[in-house]
């Protein structure tokens, strides 16, 4: 798990959004099982399949709402994230 560091300045309410590529491969919000969540936390338990040769990007868009227009991002910040995944050492036999 991993819980993204943020505040908002005058402490509205922050939602966090994970990009689609990341969702589709498994990772999600601790508190959430959307694309969205109102934490941050993020989990993931990677599989073989992600061993990928230059790491899987992570992308998280953290905005704040305008209270008068909810459908409306106020500010926003994007963090990208690239979690490289080895393969497990072959068991000697």
């Amino acid at each position: 798990t991993y819980t993204i560091p943020a505040e908002d300045a005058d402490e509205q309410t922050l939602t966090y959004t994970l990009d689609e590529a990341s969702f589709a491969a498994g990772v999600r919000f601790a508190d959430s099982a959307t694309r969205y969540s109102q934490q941050g936390t993020l989990m993931w338990t990677p599989t073989a399949n992600d061993a990928l040769t230059n790491g899987r990007p992570v992308i998280v868009t953290v905005s704040d709402r305008d209270p008068g227009d909810p459908d409306r991002p106020a500010g926003y910040d994007q963090v990208t994230f690239v979690v490289l995944v080895s393969d497990p050492p072959e068991a000697n036999t």
